[in-house]
C-alpha cells in the first residue's frame, strides 16, 4: 500500500496496535508489554500527572524517555492543528529548543517520514524491516548517531506527531518495544494539553494583563470575571473596529453667514451725529441706520443759496437793460451755482445712512463713537438678510483631496449642537488661506433644509460624508499620514 502524502493528516494505528503488527518477513510479535511493566516508564507516568500544559508535557517526555532507554537525546515533534510539516518542539535537557534551521528541517523530514509510513521506524533498519529510510539515514549521518528510533503520536488514527530517539551506542534489544509503550502513554496526554491550550483571543487578553496566571496553586485563573468580560468587550470592538465599514466622514469647522451681505460706509468725511441701531438689530430697507455732522453742509447750502439768488438777479437786470453778453455770463453763474447747491443737497440727503435691504445688522457697533470723525469710504455697517444662508467650512488643506462640488454632509451649531442641518458643498476656493495658523481652504455650501433659529456670525462642525471604511483602517491612515509628513519634514 502507497503512503500517504504528507500534506494530509495520516491514519495512524495507535501504537499498541502497531507493537502487535507483524512484520513483512518475520514472525508475529507478541503485543507490548503495558507501561506499568516497562522499566523506567512509571516515572514518565508520574512526571506527566504534574505538568501543567503541552510544552511542559512536551519536553517532560522527551526527558523521561531518554533516560529510560539511555539515549543521546529525544526530539518530540508536533504538527500544528494536524497538518504537516512536523515541527520539533521539545527536546530532552534543554528548557526550550532552539535549533539551526537545516538540524530542524533534517529532524521534520524524519518524524514526517515516520508518521505518513505509519509505523516505528528504526535506522539502521531491524530484521525484516522494509520501510523507506531516506531522511532518517541524512539525520543520522549528519548527527554522527549510531541508531535513531521514531515511532509516530496518533489520536483517533490520525497521525498528530512523532517522537524520536538518537542513540550514541547500540540500543538495547527491547528499546523498540519500550518506545512504543512509551508513545502509547504520551499521546493522549499532548492531545489532551493541546485542546487546553488558549487560543488567539485569549492569548491577545493575557498580553494585555487581563487574564493572569495564578502561582501556588498550580492551576491558571483569570483576574476575576469582570475582567473577562472587559477583555471580551474590548477585543470585540477592536476586531468590529478593524472589520466592520462605518460612514466615514471628513470633520471641519464651519460658520454661518449672510448670502449676501451689503455695507453702508460713510458717503463724506465728517463726524458722527447720532446711531440710530445696534448689530442684531431687525432692519427694513430705508430704515435710518445713522447721521452724519451736518453743520458745515447747512452752512454751504445757505451761502450757495445766496450766491444763487445774486446770479439770478444779475442776469434779469442785464435782461432788462438789454446787455446780451452780460446776461450770458450771468446765466452762466446761475447755472454754475446751482449744480454746486445740488450736490451740497445731495450730501445732505446721503449723510442719514439707511439700510439698503432688509435683513439684521451684523457689524456697526457704534453707539460709543458718537462725534467720532470719520473718513470719506469708511466702512460703518454691514448688513445681512435675516432668512437667506450660505455655510463657509473651513477645511484643512490635508483634506482637500477628500471633498467635492455637491459633496453632502452635516453641520452641527454650537448654539444648536442637537439640530444637524444637511448641506451641500457648492463651491472650493481655488487657494488657501492662513487662519489660526493653520491653512485652510474655504468651502462654500448651502443648507438643503431651511433651518430655524439661523443667525449670520454662528459657528459649528461640518461632517462631510466620505464614503464607508473600518474606523480602525481610516485611523491608520491618519496615522501613517502623520507619520509620512514628520519623516518627509526631517528625514534627509
Amino acid at each position: 500500500m502507497p503512503a500517504p502524502t504528507a500534506a494530509s493528516p495520516s491514519r495512524v494505528p495507535t501504537a499498541a496496535a502497531a507493537a502487535a503488527r507483524p512484520r513483512a518477513g518475520g514472525p508475529p510479535q507478541a503485543p507490548a508489554p503495558p507501561a506499568a511493566a516497562s522499566d523506567g516508564l512509571f516515572d514518565l507516568v508520574h512526571a506527566l500527572g504534574r505538568c501543567e500544559d503541552f510544552d511542559a508535557a512536551a519536553a517532560t517526555a522527551c526527558m523521561q524517555v531518554a533516560t529510560a532507554l539511555g539515549a543521546a537525546r529525544a526530539v518530540l515533534g508536533w504538527r500544528t492543528r494536524g497538518r504537516a510539516p512536523c515541527r520539533p518542539v521539545a527536546l530532552s535537557g534543554a528548557g526550550r529548543p532552539d535549533f539551526a534551521p537545516d538540524a530542524a528541517a533534517r529532524l521534520a523530514a524524519a518524524m514526517d517520514e515516520a508518521i505518513d509510513q505509519a509505523r516505528l521506524l528504526a535506522c539502521p533498519a531491524e530484521p525484516g524491516q522494509r520501510a523507506v529510510l531516506r531522511a532518517h539515514e541524512v539525520l543520522r549521518r549528519a548527527g554522527d548517531s549510531r541508531a535513531v528510533l521514531t515511532v509516530p503520536l496518533a489520536r483517533g488514527g490520525v497521525g498528530l506527531g512523532a517522537l524520536l530517539v538518537e542513540f550514541a551506542e547500540p540500543p538495547q534489544p527491547q528499546a523498540s518495544r519500550r518506545l512504543l509503550a512509551a508513545a502509547s502513554l504520551v499521546s493522549p496526554w499532548l492531545v489532551l494539553l493541546d485542546r487546553q491550550r488558549p487560543g488567539a483571543l485569549r492569548r491577545a487578553a493575557a498580553f494585555a494583563g487581563l487574564v493572569a496566571p495564578a502561582t501556588g496553586t498550580g492551576r491558571r485563573a483569570v483576574a476575576s470575571r469582570g475582567a473577562r468580560i472587559a477583555a471580551a468587550a474590548a477585543l470585540a470592538a477592536l476586531l468590529a473596529a478593524a472589520t466592520v465599514p462605518v460612514e466615514v466622514s471628513v470633520s471641519a469647522p464651519a460658520r454661518i453667514e449672510g448670502e449676501v451681505q451689503r455695507t453702508v460706509a460713510a458717503p463724506i468725511r465728517g463726524y458722527l451725529k447720532a446711531v440710530h441701531a445696534r448689530p442684531g438689530d431687525a432692519v427694513r430697507a430705508g430704515d435710518l441706520l445713522a447721521e452724519l455732522g451736518d453743520r458745515d453742509l447747512e452752512l454751504d447750502r445757505t451761502r450757495l443759496r445766496s450766491e444763487l439768488a445774486q446770479h439770478e438777479g444779475a442776469a434779469s437786470a442785464a435782461m432788462a437793460r438789454g446787455e446780451r453778453a452780460a446776461m450770458a455770463v450771468a446765466q452762466s453763474k446761475v447755472e454754475e451755482t446751482r449744480s454746486r447747491l445740488g450736490l451740497v443737497e445731495h450730501q445732505l440727503e446721503q449723510i442719514r445712512l439707511r439700510a439698503p435691504i432688509d435683513g439684521v445688522l451684523i457689524q456697526g457697533d457704534l453707539w460709543q463713537q458718537v462725534g467720532a470723525p470719520l473718513d470719506r469710504g469708511q466702512s460703518l455697517f454691514v448688513v445681512a438678510p435675516l432668512h437667506r444662508h450660505r455655510v463657509v467650512v473651513e477645511l484643512d488643506e490635508r483634506d482637500l483631496r477628500r471633498v467635492y462640488a455637491g459633496q453632502p454632509g452635516r453641520l452641527a451649531l454650537s448654539a444648536l449642537p442637537w439640530d444637524a442641518l444637511p448641506v451641500s458643498i457648492e463651491r472650493i476656493a481655488p487657494a488657501a488661506a492662513a487662519l489660526d495658523g493653520r491653512n485652510v481652504f474655504e468651502l462654500e455650501a448651502r443648507l438643503t433644509e431651511p433651518g430655524d433659529g439661523l443667525r449670520p456670525g454662528l459657528r459649528g462642525v461640518a461632517h462631510l460624508q466620505a464614503g464607508r471604511a473600518p474606523p480602525l483602517r481610516e485611523w491608520g491612515r491618519r496615522v501613517a499620514e502623520a507619520v509620512a509628513r514628520v519623516a518627509w519634514r526631517w528625514l534627509p
